[in-house]
């Protein structure tokens, strides 16, 4: 039985990659003077944020700094919901427990949560990359949140970890954690059909599983 659903957010909830990388061209262009490739920025997406920033913009600044020029220009790059996200998320806020476990910085994802119109106050639980040094694939990211989870005398097995990619799925099966993915996000279905690994093509279709 299921009490608990937890989204992973970027490329899972919102198009935080194609919605953005224009905001990460235009920064190294006109902050920093260089030209940074979009095939980059894809091949890096997925990092720890940190990691991220210093894999694309190397030393030319200090993570902090070209972090905060970022904030600056990124109300210019607004990010977008995948269809049907906001409605299933907030339908399934009446039934389940649900929260959302992301490496993004919290002070941009609580922005973009309560612009696109996610009930974030609802939310039983937000983590975010300044509240763990652990990441996917490493089961440990999941750590406190089971904790979380303790104090509500829910088990790690009546929690569904919904993500986009095969490290989402490793991750939250090790912590002991149900999983879905939401295919063609970042992963094509067949990946996840050739591991069976179970999957839904849309926010619907989760939106009837549960």
């Amino acid at each position: 039985m299921i009490k608990a659903i937890i989204f992973d957010y970027d490329e899972t909830l919102v198009q935080t990659l194609d919605a953005r990388i224009q905001a990460y061209i235009q920064l190294a262009k006109q902050e920093y003077h260089f030209d940074l490739k979009e095939e980059a920025i894809r091949k890096a997406f997925g990092l720890p944020y940190e990691v991220f920033i210093k894999t694309l913009f190397s030393e030319v600044d200090s993570v902090e700094n070209i972090i905060g020029n970022y904030q600056k220009i990124t109300p210019n790059f607004p990010n977008k919901a995948y269809p049907q996200a906001v409605e299933t998320v907030n339908k399934l806020l009446t039934k389940y427990l649900v929260g959302i476990i992301s490496g993004s910085r919290r002070k941009m994802m609580i922005e973009d949560l309560h612009k696109l119109q996610f009930l974030v106050d609802k939310f039983f639980y937000i983590q975010s990359g300044e509240d763990t040094a652990v990441h996917k694939p490493d089961p440990k990211v999941f750590d406190p949140l089971i904790q979380k989870l303790k104090t509500l005398a829910i088990k790690p097995k009546e929690a569904l970890y919904v993500g986009d990619d095969l490290r989402d799925r490793e991750a939250s099966t090790k912590a002991g954690m149900q999983y879905i993915a939401i295919a063609n996000h970042t992963t094509e279905a067949k990946v996840f059909e050739s591991q069976k690994i179970p999957y839904v093509l849309s926010f619907d279709e989760l939106s009837r599983k549960y």
